[in-house]
């Protein structure tokens, strides 16, 4: 990694001209991706790292018929040699929260996570299994700062090996049903590494990019709405769309501002029906609203069936501006709805392209 090849001329060039009369020998291997970066009115242009093959001596040719902004040529072709580095160190990891069927297509090999780094011998790791009532207090993996985390402090993540191959892409697989000891459940995950070195007021440091995530397997599909006076939760097998009755239904008051974690309690519970449907009378539901309070509440629903479990959160503007209406929070109107269904994606499919070398700076050219 030594940094991006740029050419610096006297006068801006014509953005064009710098197009077509500035190229590498040998030529690059991918013609979709451009090779010279260059803008109206700069003096500077750089060449596109994604363009070059690492660990490579190229022959940069500017041509004679290179255009300044005011039409004067360079008037006889100049090279210059130009040799990349490594690709730079890299590490990647899905992030935030995906939920896939835990049935159905696709499902005949177990889920895994991929991890993906380029030049590093090793990454730190942590792997947690999220129970329904963590997501009162928590929508996500990252850390919040107040002892109650769904994971631990990176300092005590586990290291592990990376068997690395230079400049290529190595894929380090996690396997989800294993270490939520069953087919379904929610995982939550942290991956970080120490990528590349650099300085700082004169002291070393070191770039550490770290990702969190949350995953779910699961065959459950849920939709909740509210109303001042009532409330209903929708329930339906993701493999198939069939209803799922007698699902365990608890709603809790969503806190994600809490700084205190006490073990939650449902303020409404009940049983889906043959359709799947729970509906809660305003008696049912009246516990779950708070008190002196005219916004719809922030709620938390979590469905059982067996050992599967799904859920959905609904905020006070849930729903509140859907279908091209303004529907406060007024007897009869409904404004709070949520839905999770699955992501329609692979966790280890979803990855970056490579990063090429940051070749080093290019001689100047005045």
């Amino acid at each position: 990694m030594r940094g991006v090849a740029q050419l610096e001329f006297n006068n801006p060039v014509e953005v064009e001209s710098a197009i077509a009369h500035i190229s590498i020998n040998p030529e690059p291997k991918n013609k979709d991706v451009p090779l010279v970066r260059a803008y109206e009115g700069d003096r500077l242009v750089s060449l596109n790292p994604w363009a070059l093959e690492p660990t490579t001596t190229y022959t940069v040719t500017i041509g004679a018929d290179l255009k300044d902004k005011f039409g004067q040529t360079l008037g006889k072709p100049m090279t210059v040699q130009y040799e990349t580095g490594d690709v730079a160190p890299e590490l990647w990891a899905p992030a935030e929260l995906h939920i896939f069927p835990a049935k159905g297509v696709n499902r005949d090999a177990s889920l895994q996570l991929n991890i993906s780094t380029v030049n590093l011998s090793n990454y730190k790791s942590a792997f947690a299994v999220v129970q329904p009532t963590d997501l009162v207090y928590t929508n996500s993996a990252y850390p919040s700062g107040n002892g109650n985390d769904l994971l631990p402090n990176p300092s005590a993540w586990k290291t592990s090996q990376v068997a690395n191959q230079q400049n290529q892409s190595v894929e380090t697989t996690v396997p989800l049903q294993t270490l939520l000891n069953g087919s379904t459940g929610m995982l939550a995950y942290g991956v970080q590494a120490r990528t590349n070195s650099y300085l700082e007021d004169g002291k070393q440091k070191w770039r550490e990019p770290v990702f969190y995530g949350l995953v779910q397997l699961t065959n459950l599909g849920v939709f909740a709405q509210w109303f001042p006076d009532s409330g209903l939760v929708r329930v339906h097998h993701l493999a198939d769309g069939t209803p799922v009755a007698n699902a365990s239904v608890q709603v809790y008051r969503s806190n994600l501002e809490a700084q205190e974690r006490p073990q939650p309690t449902p303020c409404a519970t009940g049983k889906t029906d043959k359709a799947g449907m729970l509906t809660l009378e305003r008696a049912e539901f009246q516990s779950c609203r708070s008190p002196n309070s005219e916004n719809a509440p922030q709620l938390l629903v979590v469905v059982q069936e067996g050992k599967d479990w799904a859920f959905t959160r609904t905020y006070e503007y849930s729903g509140a501006y859907e279908y091209g209406i303004d529907a406060g929070w007024e007897s009869g109107k409904p404004v709070s709805r949520g839905t999770i269904l699955a992501i329609a994606s692979s966790i280890n499919r979803a990855k970056p392209p490579i990063s090429r070398a940051l070749p080093p700076t290019c001689k100047r050219v005045r």
